[in-house]
């Protein structure tokens, strides 16, 4: 968006009376800004997580406790920690996925 603006304010000063010069310095600052807003997208685009519902696959914001699509609950999946090898399995499983031991 912002480098949409830039190219037709670069195109509006060369059309006008001397903005030759002045269309060249908007595009050298153009190519100078250029890695400053791509950063300050990459860090848009990293800060918003998303969740997979489980349920029906949509995705949506780490924000939320409910899917949006079909409000299904977002929460991490009970734990069950193995009493052999203390691993951390989630409580639909009946045996420890690195042990092999049943799960009470």
């Amino acid at each position: 968006m912002a480098m949409q603006y830039m190219k037709e304010t670069a195109a509006e000063l060369k059309g006008a009376e001397g903005g030759g010069a002045a269309a060249a310095g908007v595009g050298a600052g153009i190519g100078l800004t250029m890695p400053f807003i791509m950063a300050q997208q990459m860090q848009r685009a990293q800060a918003q997580q998303l969740l997979v519902c489980p349920s029906c696959g949509a995705k949506n914001p780490a924000t939320v406790k409910f899917c949006g699509s079909c409000g299904a609950s977002l929460a991490p999946p009970a734990k069950v920690v193995c009493p052999n090898c203390k691993t951390e399995n989630p409580a639909t499983l009946k045996f420890c996925g690195n042990c092999g031991e049943k799960l009470s």
